[in-house]
């Protein structure tokens, strides 16, 4: 066999290895983006909110208790809000002296999450299952 057909017929190392180094990038890439703090949040919250509604279902359709689930999702956020602040008291700037300026400062810079808080917190009908029985506004 001649060079030139011995060269047409492999693939160039350089070639190869490009290939080998884009793969990692790639994969380095997603790890980085799977073990990032948003990440683990969103999957803790998405976690948290798929069991409380199995959890409800089968209390309520299984084993037939009664209570107003409005009041447990309740009770859940105010869990996680005394949550938070527990631990942001744990993280205080030096710039900030007790937990309560920082819990006002965080909520007066927090404007864009009023509106969600708001559709959320008074169920509108685009969020509110009617069919679960009647609500603020079925």
């Amino acid at each position: 066999m001649s060079a030139s057909m011995s060269k047409i017929r492999q693939p160039s190392a350089a070639v190869n290895f490009s290939w080998k180094n884009e793969a990692i990038n790639g994969v380095r890439k997603f790890v980085s983006f799977m073990s990032s703090m948003r990440m683990a949040v969103l999957v803790i919250l998405c976690l948290q909110n798929s069991l409380f509604t199995v959890l409800r279902r089968y209390s309520q359709g299984v084993l037939r208790e009664v209570y107003s689930k409005h009041e447990v999702l309740l009770v859940g956020e105010i869990i996680k809000i005394v949550f938070s602040a527990w631990m942001i008291s744990k993280d205080l700037p030096d710039d900030c002296p007790d937990l309560k300026t920082r819990l006002n400062y965080l909520v007066k810079t927090s404007k864009k999450m009023y509106v969600l808080s708001f559709m959320v917190g008074f169920n509108p009908p685009m969020f509110l299952n009617c069919t679960d029985g009647p609500g603020l506004l079925c």
